[in-house]
């Protein structure tokens, strides 16, 4: 990316305009599907992503590459995706939903530490130091998910009342959507 005096910004000026010690984006919000479709990655390539959250380099992985490399200027990012990867390796698909915190579970430090001993000494050190975040389960750490809670519980009540909101999340048939 070009800064506004032309030149390249490096990641000392990067670093500069955001916080690197934390997670970012714990979950990813673009659509994987469209990713890989439009990257179609083939058995045999070697591709490289943006960690992120870490679902869009999953998704690239699931679709048959021989590896896929992910990169990010934050290392916070990196634990999270490779935290998920111990989890996905470790952890019943009922589990992972759990640690994530797309299930409400009271056993995520347990399913951490299952995980924990796959991890680098450096993802270790991460997330042995947030324990509140895995408490509160993985996907909801990041700023971008802090914004969206602050949103649905401070903004969201004073724009759709309850019984708005329960209509809006109801499964509906494709074309109601």
């Amino acid at each position: 990316m070009d800064n506004r005096q032309g030149r390249p910004v490096t990641r000392a000026e990067a670093a500069d305009h955001a916080a690197f010690s934390d997670i970012r984006y714990a979950q990813c919000w673009e659509d994987a599907d469209t990713l890989v479709a439009a990257l179609t990655p083939a058995p045999g390539q070697v591709g490289v992503s943006i960690a992120s959250g870490g679902e869009n380099t999953l998704a690239l992985l699931a679709s048959g590459p021989e590896r896929i490399i992910a990169i990010d200027l934050n290392p916070a990012q990196l634990a999270c995706l490779e935290l998920k990867v111990a989890a996905f390796r470790d952890l019943t698909h009922q589990e992972l939903l759990e640690l994530v915190g797309s299930r409400r579970s009271n056993r995520r430090p347990d399913l951490f530490r299952r995980c924990r001993r796959q991890l680098s000494s450096v993802a270790r050190a991460f997330w042995d130091a947030r324990s509140a975040q895995i408490e509160r389960g993985l996907n909801s750490g990041g700023k971008f998910e802090r914004y969206f809670a602050t949103f649905r519980k401070g903004v969201l009540p004073l724009v759709h009342g309850r019984s708005t909101v329960r209509r809006l999340l109801e499964p509906k048939p494709q074309p109601d959507r």
